[in-house]
């Protein structure tokens, strides 16, 4: 798991426990005691936590809707991704943080979603939207379902579009990047079942190789991105929207 998605999981973990010691985090990410200490040391120079005794405290209230950071940049995406989605659509959701407020966003349109993202599930509101979670092998790295059974079930269904995220995007290949094997196999099915494939990233994953290439970017029609940039090798019939357009 990346720093910044340990930083926002444990931002989330602060606005429903004002007080966070080093092993109860260390224990429900599954991350060794040093890494930890150092993500509380990050926090707290970005003014939002103090140092207690083992481990951190909120300096403030810190809501559900008070997002900042990259986790501000992330649901910024999903209001603009869920622009693009059309009432009655089946849509793919992948795995990640990049995707866990995207509920948010959707819970007015009448579309069926199909997911292997536990944090989307785990933010899941009553509206409109039909939600199908995936099952599988749960990956307690990752928070998705994977294996076999993941893949079998995502198989059965054609999506209208298919909602990628990556770990990194390789310039000189044109090639994005999973961190891990087990959870690019979702994200290939996926694009492979849908009519579209839409990508959603953070400028910052430019120029990042990850551990395994599960696509090439101009599989995806629409590349959804925080920041305009001329670094991507772009198909000319993709469209690029960026949060500086909108």
């Amino acid at each position: 798991m990346l720093k910044e998605e340990r930083l926002e999981l444990i931002i989330k973990m602060l606005a429903k426990k004002k007080v966070l010691t080093i092993k109860d985090v260390a224990q429900a990410l599954q991350t060794s005691s040093s890494t930890i200490r150092r993500d509380f040391d990050t926090l707290c120079e970005h003014g939002d936590v103090k140092r207690v005794h083992g481990g951190i405290a909120s300096l403030h209230q810190i809501g559900e809707k008070q997002l900042t950071g990259t986790a501000l940049v992330k649901d910024r995406l999903c209001h603009m991704v869920a622009a693009h989605i059309e009432e009655g659509s089946c849509i793919f959701v992948d795995g990640g943080t990049t995707f866990r407020t995207l509920l948010d966003h959707l819970k007015d349109k009448k579309v069926k979603i199909v997911t292997n993202n536990h944090l989307l599930v785990a933010n899941q509101q009553q509206g409109k939207a039909e939600v199908i979670y995936v099952g599988g092998i749960y990956d307690y790295t990752y928070y998705v379902s994977t294996g076999s059974m993941t893949l079998e079930t995502i198989s059965q269904f054609s999506f209208d579009v298919a909602l990628i995220t990556c770990e990194g995007y390789a310039i000189e290949e044109n090639s994005l990047y999973a961190a891990d094997v087990n959870i690019a196999g979702p994200k290939q099915l996926a694009i492979q079942r849908a009519r579209s494939a839409f990508l959603v990233m953070e400028e910052r994953k430019i120029g990042i190789s990850g551990f395994y290439k599960f696509a090439s970017i101009d599989e995806f029609c629409d590349v959804f991105i925080d920041k305009d940039t001329h670094e991507l090798k772009l198909d000319e019939d993709t469209i690029v929207h960026s949060l500086e357009d909108n």
